[in-house]
């Protein structure tokens, strides 16, 4: 190949790398903007619980209590089920999400 070529070819490979760069830090922008949005929570002092009817349209049984956290708008963003009082937590981020127990791959 000549010379000419060769720096056809780079010119390219950097235009396309460059390119590629400049999408990734656009969706990465964008997607951060929607996940890193504070949400405000609403806080009464005293800690709310489901009704029952809300645990009945859940399919949660309506034994356990269940804290629930909703921002401004009243939607509801973390569900905490109580099993003691000392479950009852006043700051939603303190709230870990439930792991679902993993099954291995049976090897035989």
């Amino acid at each position: 190949m000549n010379k000419k070529n060769k720096r056809i070819i780079i010119i390219v490979v950097l235009s396309l790398l460059l390119l590629t760069i400049i999408a990734l830090l656009i969706r990465l922008k964008n997607d951060s903007a929607v996940f890193n949005e504070p949400t405000e929570v609403v806080s009464s002092g005293a800690a709310q619980f489901l009704s029952e009817q809300e645990k009945l349209d859940m399919g949660i049984n309506t034994e356990d209590p269940v804290q629930i956290f909703r921002d401004a708008s009243g939607d509801n963003i973390v569900y905490k089920i109580i099993k003691t009082d000392s479950d009852i937590v006043a700051d939603p981020s303190s709230v870990m999400p439930i792991n679902p127990p993993q099954q291995l791959p049976i090897s035989e």
